[in-house]
């Protein structure tokens, strides 16, 4: 019996330092918007090259999101988010004529899992380590640009747009004060392959730094 006793103490003493680790966090529907820094890495493919020869261009700028999401717990959830980023310049020569921009628009869905730091101790109760791993829809826009591929001299322009599916993963921390949470996050869009008719020319990905500030409902 008082093993017994011992075990329905234990069990709930554990219920209860669990519920105190997780009663920053809230379920249910949350809002956001985010901020950051983008990156839009293009690699071309199939023997092209850019102007200058090189196969690889990556440049930056700032970006902006919307993010829309629920949690079924404290440990799991779905989350609908969009990112935009700005309009950045691939300086292919000393020719300024031969630079060109492109931006990048990225929409995903994918599934949230959480940890809440605060199982670790009761001063890490308003933190959190998320993760995300999800499908996006990649938008990739182009003002110029054309690859060579050399042994043909075939000479092939970068379309407008190229969009396509691609994989989305997430990860970060989040600080939660009520019901206002705000994350500092790394997302990662795949490959998303450009075309030009029936010619696969290049593949664009992206790195997104982001700090997000969401309400939780």
């Amino acid at each position: 019996m008082k093993k017994l006793n011992k075990l329905s103490y234990n069990f709930t003493l554990l219920v209860m330092l669990t519920g105190s680790a997780l009663n920053t966090y809230a379920s249910g529907l949350y809002l956001g918007v985010d901020s950051g820094y983008g990156t839009i890495n293009t690699s071309t493919t199939n023997g092209y090259r850019f102007t200058n020869n090189t196969t690889s261009q990556s440049s930056g700028n700032i970006l902006a999101g919307l993010i829309a999401g629920f949690d079924f717990n404290n440990y799991i959830g779905l989350e609908l988010a969009y990112n935009y980023i700005a309009s950045s310049q691939y300086a292919i020569g000393e020719n300024s004529s031969s630079n060109f921009n492109v931006n990048q628009q990225i929409y995903d869905l994918g599934i949230t899992g959480h940890f809440p730091l605060g199982l670790l101790g009761k001063s890490l109760n308003n933190f959190s380590l998320f993760g995300k791993a999800g499908i996006g829809y990649s938008n990739t826009s182009f003002s110029g640009g054309y690859t060579i591929n050399r042994p043909y001299s075939n000479i092939v322009a970068f379309p407008g747009s190229s969009s396509n599916f691609v994989p989305v993963f997430a990860a970060g921390l989040e600080y939660d004060i009520g019901q206002i949470g705000i994350q500092a996050g790394y997302k990662y869009a795949g490959s998303n392959t450009i075309s030009n008719g029936s010619q696969n020319i290049a593949t664009t990905s992206n790195n997104l730094y982001t700090i997000s500030l969401l309400y939780h409902f």
